[in-house]
């Protein structure tokens, strides 16, 4: 149920009715709680009796022809959802060869930063040792 809106000179008040294949159906309620405007899936559609509970075979009648409705709109929604659906672009793939060069220099790299720490940590040790001496 939405706010109160204005349509045909009348005060209305939407009510919306989402059904789980997509169709969105709204109903135009007056104050005085009798129906006065339909539409389905944002298209007005005319309805074949009254909403009103005063006679049972009316509201059956309209009831029954706006399910028929979206019966026959449901394979025109799934169409268009099927058509809606997002494609997810596919990441490069590198093909084996070009991976496993990538993965080799990458290991060349690090065998090279292993060997610079290893020889910085050397000399470190070595002021390290210079400065006790030093000291004692």
């Amino acid at each position: 149920v939405k706010k109160v809106q204005r349509k045909g000179g009348v005060s209305v008040v939407p009510i919306v009715f989402l059904f789980a294949g997509g169709q969105e159906l709204t109903l135009f309620a007056r104050a005085s709680a009798d129906v006065f405007k339909a539409s389905l899936n944002g298209k007005e559609i005319v309805l074949s009796g009254d909403f009103s509970d005063d006679y049972k075979q009316t509201f059956d009648n309209a009831v029954s022809g706006v399910a028929q409705l979206i019966r026959t709109a449901q394979p025109k929604i799934e169409q268009q959802n099927k058509k809606e659906k997002v494609n997810i672009p596919r990441r490069q793939s590198n093909s084996v060869p070009k991976q496993l060069s990538e993965k080799l220099e990458q290991e060349k790299q690090l065998d090279q930063e292993i060997a610079d720490k290893t020889t910085q940590r050397d000399q470190l040790l070595q002021q390290l040792e210079q400065a006790k001496t030093q000291s004692v």
